[in-house]
């Protein structure tokens, strides 16, 4: 497969995994919470969750694409970003796969477990899903700095990615659901368009490693 059709086809999926992740977090606006077994049986539930894991999966196909671009220019800092940018969209895709599959049978049959206090919602249950957080908050910061410094894609798109990336992964309760939703919509717009410039990258004449797209 010829490096321009990966760059489509990256740009792709990063774009589609920005327009899905930025429905999800609007859709979770409207159920207001992620706590309680009435957010899970809210009739936007199961369908804010498939945009979840979608989102998550196509993320993590458009990660490799932009790192596959911006490798010989950010070294060691662009390979830790990327696997720990990488780790975090594939937890958060097996959050998803928990919230879709899993909290809907809990709710049903154990709906005392997703109460505030409840085994879903504390203790190591609580930590896991708040290390999940964590590496992507890490990941997500790591890779744009590491993917500014190489200057190849607009920096204005860069920082929504990473102000968006920021806001959805302070830790839950912390702030009002507007807030880290809005986050989820700054970040899906960053996706979007890094996904835009990605795929334009796949028209461009090669240019013998010069660097592109540096305006805002």
């Amino acid at each position: 497969m010829k490096e321009s059709t990966l760059h489509v086809l990256g740009g792709a999926a990063l774009a589609g995994g920005g327009v899905y992740t930025a429905t999800f977090w609007m859709l979770e606006a409207a159920i207001g919470s992620f706590v309680g077994v009435s957010a899970v049986r809210h009739p936007l539930w199961s369908a804010s969750q498939w945009l979840h894991l979608s989102g998550a999966l196509l993320t993590l196909f458009g990660l490799m694409a932009l790192y596959g671009v911006h490798r010989q220019h950010t070294g060691v800092p662009g390979l830790v970003g990327f696997a720990l940018a990488a780790a975090g969209a594939a937890l958060s895709f097996a959050e998803g796969f928990a919230a879709l599959v899993i909290f809907p049978a809990l709710a049903r049959a154990t709906p005392w477990v997703l109460s505030p206090a409840g085994a879903m919602n504390s203790g190591g249950v609580r930590a896991a899903f708040m290390s999940v957080a964590v590496v992507n908050l890490v990941g997500l910061t790591v890779f744009t700095l590491a993917m500014l410094r190489a200057c190849l894609f607009p920096r204005t798109a860069w920082m929504l990615f990473l102000a968006g990336g920021v806001l959805v992964n302070l830790p839950p309760g912390s702030l009002p659901m507007p807030l880290p939703a809005l986050g989820g919509v700054l970040w899906g717009a960053g996706a979007v368009w890094l996904g835009l410039a990605l795929q334009a990258r796949a028209h461009e004449p090669a240019t013998g490693g010069t660097r592109l797209g540096t305006g805002s």
